[in-house]
């Protein structure tokens, strides 16, 4: 995920801050175990390595909202790890139809150290949980129609669901 806002943007770059952007890059490195428990069900494992990075410029203005100002913006890229597991099941139902749901946990991440003033519990942003479950059913032997659902968990992300409290800087002033 990245946004780039370049100087020239009007009026005096975005923000007043010149140069202005955010870049978050994530890979989840997961491998597999499963077990065919019959001919219709079959079950999965995987163990989740994460690793992000991070960077942001031209935030500065925001340095007053923050508890650490120095760690709030321009500090180059910053990186964190973490640990997580998904499970996953499938079935298939007949011939045609077959059915599958996996659960994701949360991920813990080390903190962004270098952007403790950017994000809450002092540079946390771990990976929320989430849900998955799908259909496929087979219309011909070359195409299937498919169905799939997701819940992602933002709300236990308090870097994402944090509110924003009693600042008052999002709301106009009315005379």
């Amino acid at each position: 995920m990245n946004t780039d806002y370049s100087a020239d943007s009007e009026p005096e770059g975005t923000f007043y801050a010149g140069t202005t952007g955010v870049d978050l890059k994530q890979m989840f490195i997961s491998p597999t175990i499963s077990y065919k428990l019959n001919e219709q069900i079959r079950l999965g494992v995987s163990p989740i390595y994460a690793v992000q990075q991070f960077k942001a410029t031209g935030l500065g203005n925001f340095a007053p909202f923050s508890q650490s100002p120095q760690a709030l913006t321009n500090n180059g890229t910053d990186t964190s790890t973490g640990l997580g597991i998904q499970l996953g099941i499938s079935q298939d139902i007949n011939s045609s139809l077959s059915w599958g749901a996996s659960y994701r946990s949360s991920v813990s991440m080390q903190e962004f150290d270098s952007y403790k003033g950017l994000f809450a519990e002092q540079g946390g942003f771990d990976l929320p949980s989430s849900l998955q479950i799908g259909a496929a059913y087979k219309i011909t032997p070359n195409n299937q129609l498919v169905f799939d659902w997701q819940k992602i968990n933002y709300s236990e992300v308090n870097s994402i669901a944090n509110p924003i409290g009693n600042l008052d800087i999002m709301t106009p002033t009315r005379c």
